[in-house]
């Protein structure tokens, strides 16, 4: 992760907290050794004397307070002074703190003659390792994930400004008519709940102007020879993932759309839910690989969707933007992946395996505002079926996903994550594909 300096910029309200919290952290442990030495019975001068002139690692608790001063200078510094984006700093603070503190519970004479109270040797200790901790949670999980939003509305406002001058007038003249009226439809966002959607599928929706279908292809024969091979790859694995056994059940859904995972050498945890869906097995293959701008419409975990390039028949790259995850915990991402399908002949139809895995694409770099997140092997297999009672078609859909969030995100958190994401796919597919009733004229 590269080191992010923006020494110009003001300190924002969130910002501000953590440093309140790093002073805080410092005179609670310098309050606390204070009362630690009161309750000894010492006076100022006994107490400077024996715990900081004469210091012993064995018997002082001052190393505490100057424990707590180095996290002080280094937190304040990198992140009030230079105002660092990235967690690297308060991880080492923490780290050695932790450190320090562990190895301190172990030489400290907590058993002395002369000790008639010792709560207050426990509770510096202890305070200085949860404090130390509690920094590391809030700058990771408040402060930068808040700041990347502001930083996304901030472009959101700079790509407002800009898209007239920059693409106003050369697509108004490629799409005028004969009689100098305009062609394009009036494009009007989706209404939707602020609840339920990321400040990154705000950005990104309403900044169409700078879609990359809108620019030429960039790729060398050689780059989009690769990106084919690839796509093609991506196949043949989930294709095997499909023969392998092993899966193992992660998490049940109520409607026993259960999900399973599979630990695999290569790719690491792989997680794949199946269910039954009322629809035609073609237009659900078109829900996920035609019309790739409508996702957001009935999917809630995606906020922005389109085709960056089309490389074949069946093979093409997209690029999709999801919204945030696990209650804001695991902000949103945005994916870049290389997909293709192979449609396989049945007894009942035809059957699609539409397979995906991250690629590149000079049509979308890497922006620092986001985080880019890594597909693995990610798949949506759709099998038809026999008819239902009721006589409407319908067929066995599987989706296989594999994905590296990136961050600093516990494992724990990104399996339900992951988990969630598949239960509210395959309930946007049946709210999408429930039967409707029939209005009699």
């Amino acid at each position: 992760m590269a080191c992010r300096c923006d020494c110009d910029e003001p300190v924002s309200d969130v910002r501000r907290t953590f440093c309140l919290l790093v002073v805080f952290d410092l005179v609670l442990t310098f309050l606390l050794w204070l009362l630690y030495t009161q309750i000894k019975g010492q006076t100022a001068f006994e107490a400077f004397d024996t715990e900081v002139a004469h210091f012993n690692i064995h018997h002082s608790l001052f190393d505490l307070v100057m424990l707590a001063a180095v996290r002080f200078m280094f937190l304040i510094l990198a992140y009030g002074l230079f105002r660092l984006h990235n967690p690297w700093v308060v991880a080492v603070t923490t780290t050695i703190s932790s450190g320090f503190l562990i190895a301190k519970v172990f030489v400290f004479a907590f058993t002395r003659e002369d000790r008639d109270l010792p709560l207050l040797d426990y509770l510096l200790l202890v305070s200085s390792f949860v404090v130390a901790w509690a920094e590391t949670w809030f700058l990771d999980f408040k402060v930068l994930p808040r700041e990347l939003k502001e930083r996304l509305v901030d472009l959101r406002r700079a790509a407002d400004e800009a898209s007239p001058l920059l693409y106003g007038q050369g697509r108004r003249r490629d799409h005028l008519g004969d009689g100098g009226q305009s062609s394009v439809p009036f494009y009007t966002p989706q209404a939707g709940s602020p609840e339920n959607r990321s400040v990154v599928g705000d950005v990104l929706a309403n900044t169409g102007a700078v879609s990359a279908e809108f620019l030429p292809s960039q790729l060398s024969v050689d780059q989009r020879k690769s990106l084919m091979e690839r796509g093609q790859s991506a196949v043949v694995v989930v294709k095997s993932l499909l023969q392998r056994s092993g899966w193992k059940l992660e998490k049940q859904g109520k409607a026993g759309e259960n999900v399973y995972s599979l630990n695999d050498r290569r790719f690491g945890k792989i997680f794949r839910i199946e269910a039954i869906i009322h629809a035609p097995p073609y237009d659900l293959f078109a829900d996920f690989f035609q019309r790739v701008k409508e996702l957001p419409k009935w999917n809630p975990s995606v906020a922005h969707s389109e085709k960056v390039d089309v490389l074949d028949d069946h093979t093409d790259v997209c690029y999709v933007c999801v919204n945030d995850q696990a209650g804001g915990m695991v902000s949103g991402r945005d994916f870049l992946d290389v997909r293709c399908f192979d449609k396989i002949p049945t007894e009942t139809g035809h059957s699609y395996i539409i397979a995906s895995m991250a690629c590149e694409h000079p049509k979308k770099p890497v922006l620092p505002e986001f985080v880019r997140a890594e597909n693995g092997p990610n798949a949506w297999i759709i099998e038809p079926l026999p008819p239902g009672d009721d006589g409407r078609e319908r067929c066995r859909f599987v989706s296989i996903l594999n994905t590296n969030l990136k961050g600093w995100i516990p494992q724990s958190i990104v399996d339900q994550t992951l988990s969630t994401i598949l239960f509210d796919l395959i309930h946007s597919l049946q709210k999408k594909w429930s039967p409707r009733p029939i209005a009699f004229a």
